[in-house]
């Protein structure tokens, strides 16, 4: 599976604001946690839109997506309103089926309930030609979704935001709808360091007569 994630704004274009923070650091924050999470998982690729405060238009994010064949567009923001407006939003395709919008409505609801905010919707907006209102979405051969996390300039969601629990919620319903499966992990154990050779030996000789695999590596 090849998930294209996508930092929203970046560059000169700062996105929304609240409290000092800049939505585009704080989406580039959350967005990278997304990648290295799903990246543990067996056979999913993620292609990355910007890993810096850089600004690519939304032309060039939507053509990298469909570049790549992507299978998924997911890209990452906050969001902002009159100061008093709450909540977790998950926006998709005008053209997404039932069951795709009942996963973003699982994913907000999830997202929310890990920041302990309100989920408000997942929704579809319709532009002036009856087609998908945002270009990230209109422009994708895939399906693609927008991640209101919270409103940055309300100050309950604020001090409840969250980089890493914003991308587990993301990335367990993404693992969850494709039945991924997470890598096997092998963690080495280093077992001593000697500077007499012989010394190093025998406890080569003691770990297998234990029935440990071990060998030595000159440093």
């Amino acid at each position: 599976m090849k998930i294209c994630i996508d930092s929203g704004h970046g560059g000169t274009d700062p996105g929304c604001s609240g409290f000092g923070k800049n939505e585009k650091d704080l989406n580039l924050e959350y967005s990278m946690m997304l990648k290295n999470n799903l990246e543990c998982y067996e056979n999913v690729t993620i292609i990355m839109t910007r890993i810096d405060d850089s600004g690519p238009d939304l032309e060039t994010r939507a053509k990298l997506a469909n570049d790549e064949k992507c299978d998924l567009f997911i890209s990452c923001h906050l969001n902002a309103f009159n100061t008093k407006a709450r909540g977790t939003e998950i926006i998709h395709s005008i053209t997404s089926s039932s069951a795709w919008h009942s996963v973003c409505k699982s994913m907000g609801e999830r997202i929310a309930q890990s920041l302990n905010i309100p989920f408000r919707k997942a929704y579809y907006k319709t532009g002036d030609r009856g087609i998908d209102y945002y270009s990230v979405i209109r422009n994708t051969n895939m399906e693609a979704i927008i991640v209101e996390a919270l409103f940055l300039d309300n100050k309950e969601d604020f001090n409840a935001y969250n980089p890493s629990k914003i991308a587990d919620a993301i990335s367990s319903i993404i693992a969850e709808v494709n039945n991924l499966k997470k890598k096997e992990v092998l963690y080495k154990v280093i077992c001593g360091s000697f500077k007499d050779k012989t010394n190093a030996d025998k406890r080569v000789a003691a770990l297998k007569e234990k029935g440990f695999d071990s060998f030595i590596i000159n440093s």
